[in-house]
């Protein structure tokens, strides 16, 4: 729920969800700060009221777009896959998939790039990677 006071939107940050993705088998998830939102419907004055806890300054809605919104990682199959917004809180950003195998140490080999501005896009794409990695379809 967005209020507006002035010119300003503000979201509640308990109102803001995790994006949902379809988790396959053998998927461990480390970290996930990828929320529902996408950014093209983000408007420049949209702020978000109580991201910082014991605080109410207004931050704008960019911060949740991070270099770091998701990683995960299959064990089993030695892969990992990481999600980022760069550059990091910009509007002018792309979402970046990266899947590497997990002995790839300093990520010279990615076995996936993928980038897109567009969230759906980005959420198929991981459920995809997701989804043939635990088929063992990329080990």
């Amino acid at each position: 729920m967005t209020v507006k006071i002035g010119d300003e939107q503000i979201v509640n940050f308990n109102n803001i969800r995790l994006q949902h993705l379809n988790y396959s088998e053998g998927w461990e998830i480390r970290w996930n700060n990828f929320y529902d939102y996408s950014p093209p419907d983000i408007p420049q004055d949209l702020y978000i009221s109580n991201f910082f806890k014991n605080e109410s300054r207004l931050v704008s809605m960019w911060v949740l777009f991070e270099d770091d919104l998701l990683y995960a990682v299959h064990p089993k199959a030695g892969i990992a896959l990481d999600l980022g917004w760069g550059p990091g809180n910009q509007p002018d950003g792309l979402f970046n998939i990266i899947m590497i195998r997990t002995d790839d140490q300093y990520w010279e080999r990615p076995l996936v790039k993928f980038s897109s501005r567009s969230k759906d896009e980005i959420v198929n794409k991981l459920n995809e990677l997701m989804l043939v990695v635990s088929n063992g379809e990329i080990s």
